[in-house]
């Protein structure tokens, strides 16, 4: 008998995996999951890109300081 547990931001998922077909059925969970997650990653680290790439006038035009700007940018692509 194995336990297996994933944090989520939303709750966390435990579980007995008992057999084989419990694991071969949960497998394809647990590819989904991290795939998403290195999908939010990705999508994260290009958004902070694009936003240390605009210009004055735009961070003007969107109500944002170059203080504002540097503390997302110099966030790492895990944190939220």
């Amino acid at each position: 008998m194995t336990n297996f547990s994933i944090e989520t931001h939303e709750q966390p998922i435990g579980l007995t995996l008992k057999t084989p077909a419990d694991v071969a059925l949960f497998l394809p969970r647990i590819v989904l999951y991290v795939f998403n997650v290195l999908l939010t990653w990705q999508d994260r680290a290009t958004q902070r890109h694009h936003l240390a790439s605009l210009s004055d006038r735009r961070l003007r035009d969107m109500g944002l300081s170059h203080a504002d700007v540097g503390g997302e940018v110099s966030k790492p692509f895990w944190r939220a």
